[in-house]
């Protein structure tokens, strides 16, 4: 998700920004995050609590893009953005979605195969060795 530091927290554009990381030039030390405000049901909802990782990287001249990575199934998601724990108003929805030709797993866990089909490290479905076969979709 690219955002601008301008757009997150309304200030002009020649003052001092959030830098983390960044080395020899002048910042302030707010930082940026991202939280997720939102994410959909999974069944069950014992299989796996959700888990987030995140980072927001300065680009340059105020740009940022946050990159985040959600574990809890597929579905949509929405992401806050916060500057030092403050909510910046910048939400984004994102929909969680099984990449072709692989469709969602009963109970949108994850993705599978059609029955007969096996996935391979590439994500393509490919048809079960000879002498096997799948009967159920399954991941």
């Amino acid at each position: 998700m690219p955002f601008t530091a301008c757009d997150a927290d309304s200030l002009p554009v020649n003052h001092q920004l959030p830098r983390p990381g960044a080395r020899d030039v002048a910042g302030d030390d707010r930082a940026f995050k991202a939280r997720v405000t939102s994410y959909p049901a999974i069944v069950p909802e014992s299989y796996k609590p959700l888990s987030e990782t995140h980072e927001v990287i300065y680009v340059a001249a105020g740009r940022y893009n946050l990159l985040a990575e959600l574990g809890s199934g597929l579905g949509r998601y929405e992401l806050a953005l916060e500057l030092n724990g403050t909510e910046t108003g910048q939400r984004q929805t994102v929909d969680v979605v099984c990449p072709p030709p692989m469709l969602p797993i009963p109970g949108n866990l994850s993705c599978g195969c059609e029955a007969g089909l096996e996935p391979t490290e590439l994500g393509e479905c490919v048809p079960c060795s000879e002498g096997y076969y799948k009967a159920h979709r399954r991941s």
